[in-house]
């Protein structure tokens, strides 16, 4: 994996993180796939084009750097000029109905990964999950002992991060709608 091609595609990435870098480094590592179905991807450009229906203007609000099992798309959300160390990560639903703000930070949203669940950005089938994937003691120990991050390793320190997420951020499937309504296709 090329981290300059992840620049390329998201111009707002213009300098990458030290975190950010750490993790794709491991990712690259483990061949894509940092924990369970999550990976980190630099193609995602086009997909993150097709979720929005090739509208490019809303697309640019976004840097994708992650896809879960289920194609849907995780990134940064920097709408309003957000800078992107202050831009919350957010999860696009593959169906664009489970759409949310998952995290206020990409720390964050590393901790949140220590969950150990599958489609980590949709909270509503974290339950019917009974156990955690196979690797998450691994990503724990590289999140602790690496990145010096605490792991959320129960479903309410999970929930605390998505819900403040939640609340610090405007409802992001209704700034979505809002956006395309008022940027209807000229097709």
């Amino acid at each position: 994996m090329a981290i300059d091609l992840l620049q390329r595609d998201f111009p707002k990435l213009k300098a990458i993180p030290d975190n950010f870098r750490k993790v794709y480094e491991k990712a690259d590592e483990m061949g894509g796939l940092l924990v369970g179905d999550f990976s980190i991807a630099e193609f995602l450009k086009d997909s993150l084009l097709a979720w929005f229906k090739e509208k490019e203007d809303v697309a640019k609000e976004f840097v994708i750097f992650g896809v879960d099992g289920k194609s849907g798309l995780y990134g940064y959300w920097t709408h309003e000029d957000t800078p992107l160390e202050k831009a919350p990560i957010v999860y696009l639903d593959d169906a664009g109905t489970q759409s949310t703000v998952l995290a206020n930070s990409f720390e964050e949203f590393l901790a949140l990964l220590g969950l150990g669940k599958e489609k980590i950005g949709r909270r509503g089938d974290w339950a019917s999950q009974k156990r955690p994937v196979e690797d998450v003691e691994d990503y724990r120990a590289w999140l602790t002992g690496t990145m010096g991050i605490q792991p959320a390793t129960n479903e309410k320190d999970a929930a605390a991060i998505v819900d403040k997420a939640r609340a610090s951020h405007p409802d992001l499937n209704g700034w979505i709608d809002e956006w395309m309504a008022n940027h209807p296709d000229p097709r």
